[in-house]
């Protein structure tokens, strides 16, 4: 992970946790359809989708990335 982009999650005031494909599946075998990468949202007992693939690949660069995230945080 570039340390920029590690950093940045550092900041956010989440608690960021990542899966592989097989840990996301096992824990979520609802998910199993869904195409990654993705950013889901903890909430109570679920999770959500919060930031899609193909918005995830439309991004660019880190900077780009980063503001995705925010944006999406923000508007919660």
């Amino acid at each position: 992970m570039k340390k920029e982009w590690k950093d940045f999650l550092r900041g956010l005031d989440y608690d960021i946790k990542f899966l592989h494909k097989d840990e996301l599946y096992k824990k979520y075998p609802e998910k199993s359809i869904t195409p990654l990468p993705v950013v889901f949202i903890q909430t109570d007992k679920n999770i959500e989708l919060l930031i899609d693939t193909e918005s995830i690949n439309k991004a660019k660069s880190i900077n780009s990335l980063k503001t995705l995230v925010l944006n999406k945080i923000s508007a919660l």
